[in-house]
């Protein structure tokens, strides 16, 4: 039996916040930067790719307001 990974995706509380990144989730997501000129989706696919375990998790985005270098 295989054990399936998700991850829900809360949208900001601020429609026009900068995304610089998706934050860590403890054994199963590095922490994951935005690069220069991607797209917000392309780094959520990034992350969804880079993620390993099993369960349900939420993926957090990391906002510039919260003080996150470029």
């Amino acid at each position: 039996m295989t054990e399936t990974l998700r991850l829900i995706l809360i949208a900001p509380p601020v429609a026009d916040a900068e995304i610089v990144g998706v934050h860590p989730i403890k054994n199963i997501l590095q922490p994951v930067r935005r690069l220069p000129g991607e797209s917000a989706l392309n780094m959520i696919q990034r992350a969804r790719y880079q993620a390993r375990g099993t369960g349900t998790h939420m993926l957090q985005l990391q906002l510039r307001s919260e003080g996150a270098a470029p």
